[in-house]
């Protein structure tokens, strides 16, 4: 479960809350199968470091695609998180370019290798591009070039890590 609170800033709940993980660590060692943590997550941290993996740029001949200011949702479903971006895709030195929004969302996945959630199974809910001069051969071909961007490029979003945590 993701809520949308600010970070711990007491050092004595930071402590708290180093002790109450250890606890449910030493308890999942001695055999709890059914071991559930809630941990809270701030929104904007998670927006900034989505940010970061912005802007996308997917060459695919003869057009070029770019998706670019990503912005999280956590009203996507009660497991899955939701991303919202810009797309623009245009001929590879043209001047014609088509605008338009794209949605998606994929599930939060925590790897403990790293310490990290990450934004997997990566879904295509909605594209939105203003095609009503296309004809139908060239909407289906322009979404599937958005498609494949989307797919190929938001595997394994890092979401937020455990590590250095302030």
């Amino acid at each position: 479960m993701i809520q949308t609170k600010g970070a711990l800033r007491c050092p004595r709940h930071a402590i708290s809350a180093i002790l109450a993980l250890t606890a449910l660590a030493a308890l999942a060692m001695v055999g709890c199968d059914d071991l559930t943590i809630n941990l809270t997550i701030d929104k904007s941290r998670i927006q900034e470091r989505v940010e970061k993996k912005f802007p996308i740029e997917q060459k695919m001949d003869p057009v070029t695609v770019v998706l670019s200011n990503p912005v999280i949702d956590f009203e996507a479903g009660p497991d899955r998180i939701g991303l919202t971006t810009d797309v623009k895709v245009g001929r590879d030195g043209g001047l014609l370019a088509v605008t338009g929004k794209a949605r998606s969302s994929g599930k939060v996945r925590y790897e403990p290798s790293d310490a990290t959630f990450y934004m997997t199974e990566v879904k295509i809910e909605e594209v939105d591009l203003p095609l009503k001069l296309a004809n139908e051969a060239r909407r289906t071909k322009m979404r599937e070039l958005v498609n494949a961007t989307i797919e190929g490029s938001l595997k394994d979003i890092p979401l937020d890590s455990l590590q250095n945590k302030n």
